[in-house]
């Protein structure tokens, strides 16, 4: 039996999750496999206070939750020696492998129930920096000090195996300890059944998908707004604390700015469709599974020093700061790479489908649990 731990419901949908719930379908085409997370209210205690958001259900009424391998760590089976915990650390110790990410909150429930022995047979993956180069909050100083003291040096030298999205992360876990198992898998994004729009848009469009949180950069965006030249008008998917925040600006700024909402993923696939562009100034990021969903349509991307992703040519503007000056210059750059056709749809897509499409990527996946 495989056992997949996520600190946040599969029903939030970020990410994260909606790929675990990919691998989970995938995996128990062979093997039994239960997915095990915090209920969503006891989760959302924790959003509130650490991340000034809740993990709301995203999934079309729930229906996840009726998964009958569907498990959850509710506040009761938190309580040592309860018959709740007793039925969890049940699960946890007839698991074969433990799959989870390399994160505080999910090594912390793990070493809860099983002690460090738990380690031994777990796969954790690294989704998000293991240390953020750009710390803006107590929480990301207090998570840097705990990685680089704890963390890294007693926990992932214990773990079965480690799965990382990007080299980068490779070579700096190596560099560290050479002896340590590390994969190498990216993320991947489906294939598209539609291209982009061709039909000429009013505005050169920018598109954001995503939190709207500081992390992902959304200061930077609302300040890039009022930088904007003439006809270029950003247009942002998501939700988060700073929602407040975008609806005013596009009620200051209705022709440089314009706020969807949250929408269900097809239908931010559409709207990046239209987009000329998609952009991410996270100053912590994992890999930016959004940014696979603008190259699997052939559409260019601008992204921060802390995307750890390297696209080769001109698919990929990395901004060399994190200032709104900088955002409008690189989104100006890109207008006239396509304008000049230094970068094409047809390029673009053609390198998606040699690295990132979910055939390659399962394949390789599947093998980490054999």
């Amino acid at each position: 039996m495989i056992l997949f731990l996520n600190f946040a419901p599969i029903e939030y949908l970020g990410g994260a999750e909606r790929k675990m719930y990919d691998l989970y379908k995938e995996l128990s085409k062979n093997e039994n496999v239960i997915i095990y997370t915090l209920t969503t209210k006891l989760a959302s205690i924790y959003g509130n206070l650490v991340l000034s958001e809740s993990f709301k259900d995203r999934s079309d009424g729930g229906l996840l939750y009726k998964l009958n391998t569907r498990r959850f760590i509710s506040l009761k089976s938190l309580i040592p020696l309860t018959s709740s915990w007793w039925e969890v650390r049940h699960d946890f110790i007839n698991a074969r492998i433990i799959y989870t990410k390399f994160e505080i909150n999910e090594l912390l429930i793990i070493l809860f129930y099983l002690g460090p022995s738990g380690l031994r047979k777990t796969i954790a993956s690294v989704r998000s920096p293991l240390v953020y180069n750009y710390p803006i909050n107590i929480f990301d100083f207090f998570h840097n000090k705990l990685y680089t003291s704890i963390f890294i040096p007693y926990l992932l030298t214990r773990l079965q195996k480690i799965h990382v999205l990007t080299k980068r992360d490779k070579d700096y876990i190596i560099s560290l300890y050479k002896n340590i198992e590390v994969t190498e898998i990216p993320i991947y994004a489906d294939i598209q059944k539609g291209r982009s729009s061709s039909k000429k848009n009013k505005y050169f469009t920018i598109i954001y998908v995503g939190a709207l949180n500081i992390r992902k950069g959304l200061d930077l965006i609302l300040s890039s707004v009022n930088l904007l030249p003439e006809n270029y008008r950003i247009e942002v998917i998501g939700d988060g604390p700073l929602a407040k925040n975008v609806i005013k600006k596009s009620k200051d700024y209705p022709n440089k700015l314009k706020y969807h909402g949250y929408m269900q993923h097809e239908k931010a696939i559409n709207l990046i469709k239209k987009a000329d562009v998609l952009i991410l100034p996270s100053r912590a990021e994992g890999f930016g599974g959004v940014l696979l969903e603008a190259l699997s349509l052939g559409i260019p991307i601008i992204t921060s020093p802390a995307i750890k992703i390297d696209v080769p040519g001109n698919i990929e503007l990395k901004m060399d700061n994190f200032t709104p000056e900088e955002l409008v210059k690189k989104i100006v750059e890109h207008k006239g790479n396509i304008q000049h056709k230094i970068i094409t749809k047809e390029v673009i897509l053609n390198y998606f489908l040699r690295n990132y499409t979910k055939q390659k990527i399962m394949k390789e996946m599947l093998n980490l649990f054999k």
